[in-house]
Order: structure tokens, then C-alpha cells, then sequence
């Protein structure tokens, strides 16, 4: 009776070992999908920012981006997805930020990594616990 105890319990702690690396690798999966799709945001930022400059002659917030279909509605207005977006137009160009809204969370929208892109096309990435990253931050390779 006991070694069939034993055995069961083996059984399920593998069970739930098993499961819990399954929704680990889930949860990382989707975390790295995520910002994998802000970094794509921040480019097309980018480049919105050029062709808004080259049009009117300086650049733009993300709403004018947004209200000549340059880059998309929800960024225009601030927030996709897992993260919001942010543009500061500076005396000689422009600073774009992705940052997590849910830093912190395991579960539902999480993420770690804030973006940064700027006029000259530096564009970085950092886990900066939910704080924007900057032009020193780590290099995104293009």
C-alpha cells in the first residue's frame, strides 16, 4: 500500500514539474513574441518621424503620426499591447520609448525589455524594471 503511495506521489511531483516547465517556456515564449513586436513598433516610429520630418519640416507627436496613418491608431494614442509608447521632440530631433506597462507581473501582459530609438536610428533595448531605456542602453542589431 505505501510503495503504491510512493509511486503515485512520484508521479504526480513529475506531473507537475513536467507542467510547470511547460507554462514557464509558455510564458517566456510570449514575453519575447511581445517585445519582439514593440521593437517593431519603435521602427516604424522611426520611420514616421522621417517622413513626417521630411514633410513638415520637424517631428512629430505619436497622435500627428497617428492622424496621417503614418504609424498605427492605438500607438498614436499612446499604448499596444504590452507596452506604452512615448515620443519627446527635442530642439534637434526626437526620443522614442516602448516601455512595459505591467513590469512586474508574471502573468497576463508582461514584459521586461524597454525600447529607445531616436532620430539618427540608434535604437536600444534594457530591462530597466519598467523605466524608459536610453540612447546608452544595449544596441539593437539591425
Amino acid at each position: 500500500m505505501i510503495g503504491k503511495f510512493i509511486k503515485c506521489s512520484i508521479g504526480f511531483v513529475s506531473l507537475v514539474l513536467v507542467a510547470s516547465l511547460f507554462l514557464t517556456g509558455c510564458i517566456v515564449s510570449q514575453m519575447a513574441a511581445r517585445e519582439t513586436a514593440a521593437l517593431r513598433e519603435i521602427q516604424r516610429i522611426h520611420e514616421a518621424e522621417l517622413i513626417y520630418q521630411a514633410k513638415h519640416l520637424r517631428y512629430g507627436t505619436l497622435e500627428e503620426l497617428a492622424n496621417e496613418k503614418l504609424i498605427d491608431e492605438a500607438i498614436g494614442k499612446g499604448a499596444k499591447g504590452s507596452y506604452k509608447f512615448e515620443v519627446e521632440i527635442t530642439a534637434d530631433g526626437f526620443n522614442a520609448y516602448a516601455i512595459p506597462k505591467n513590469y512586474d507581473s508574471w502573468f497576463g501582459q508582461s514584459v521586461k525589455r524597454s525600447f529607445f530609438v531616436n532620430e539618427k536610428g540608434i535604437m536600444t533595448y534594457a530591462d530597466k524594471q519598467g523605466r524608459r531605456a536610453d540612447a546608452n542602453d544595449q544596441r539593437v542589431e539591425q
